[in-house]
């Protein structure tokens, strides 16, 4: 599995694995609703999936170097955007779904959704990338192991340089639904051996923790739909669940068959969990699971 999402409503989940296409689930059942492919044997690796915010359309991007929107409902192809330079990383719809933010390895920018043109080239910036519900933050990575925080119509320089530690590319990042926290972790260890998940308030720019239990490199990061847990998953197949107001523990899952590619929680609760959480988690074999997690 290389890559995860659930649409707005919770209802169906997307996810890629290999170069077999981006396969559409019914999360309750388990039961493959659609395969989105263009052709009979697929297509490259796809390494990040967004559904716009009414969950209609549905973009992918990987080492093919191209966006692609699909009708996630009908299973085709609307269009295709190419001229990219590099794998593409990392793809996230603006909430108003006029644009759309694409990282790479090498950089990051802003796109109309509509035509695939370039809005606003993000210097320094790198993928992942990911917006503010309220679409007036857009949060990207550098290869100095930061975080910068833009503002979306602009673009000329970031609001906001968060340093996580010794110079690497940011591995993940999530903002809360009420746009007010982020969270980010870069592909570095510390001196003893651990590997930190860090959480700053958006606006301000300060950090409220650094989150210690990691010994592996982060590689998907999530927050409920409240914004009170983070779940945070690594290339050990560990994931930690977090209390984002203390920085503690609530529960570590360790039975993941291998790397951790996504994490990605239901917007709605009732689907699997009661009183909780339903948290997916994608793995690097083609494996996914869901959990429910309870609240506290």
């Amino acid at each position: 599995m290389t890559a995860m999402g659930f649409s707005p409503h919770g209802h169906t989940l997307a996810t890629s694995y290999s170069r077999s296409g981006v396969r559409i689930w019914d999360p309750r059942t388990g039961a493959q609703l659609r395969l989105l492919s263009e052709s009979p044997d697929g297509f490259d690796r796809i390494h990040s999936v967004a559904f716009n915010r009414d969950g209609r359309t549905l973009a992918t991007g990987g080492d093919g170097k191209v966006i692609r929107l699909w009708d996630p409902d009908a299973g085709t192809l609307r269009r295709q955007f190419t001229g990219h330079t590099g794998t593409i990383d990392s793809v996230a719809f603006s909430p108003d779904g006029q644009t759309l933010a694409i990282g790479t390895y090498a950089e990051a920018r802003v796109s109309d959704a509509r035509t695939g043109k370039g809005l606003t080239g993000l210097p320094g910036a790198t993928g992942p990338v990911a917006f503010s519900p309220d679409g007036n933050t857009l949060a990207t990575g550098d290869a100095e192991g930061r975080v910068l925080i833009w503002d979306p119509p602009t673009g000329r320089r970031p609001r906001h340089r968060l340093k996580t530690g010794k110079p690497s590319h940011i591995s993940a990042l999530a903002i809360t639904p009420d746009g007010r926290t982020i969270a980010a972790a870069a592909n570095t260890f510390a001196e003893d051996g651990k590997v930190f998940a860090h959480v700053w308030d958006t606006h301000a720019g300060k950090r409220h923790h650094r989150l210690t239990g990691h010994t592996d490199n982060i590689s998907a990061l999530a927050f409920s739909p409240d914004g009170r847990v983070l779940a945070s998953g690594d290339i050990s197949g560990t994931v930690i669940v977090w209390d984002t107001r203390t920085g503690e523990q609530l529960l570590i899952l360790t039975k993941q068959s291998e790397k951790v590619q996504a994490v990605v929680f239901s917007p709605d609760g009732g689907i699997l969990a009661v009183d909780g959480y339903n948290l997916a988690v994608g793995c690097f074999d083609g494996s996914v699971r869901i959990w429910a997690v309870r609240a506290r």
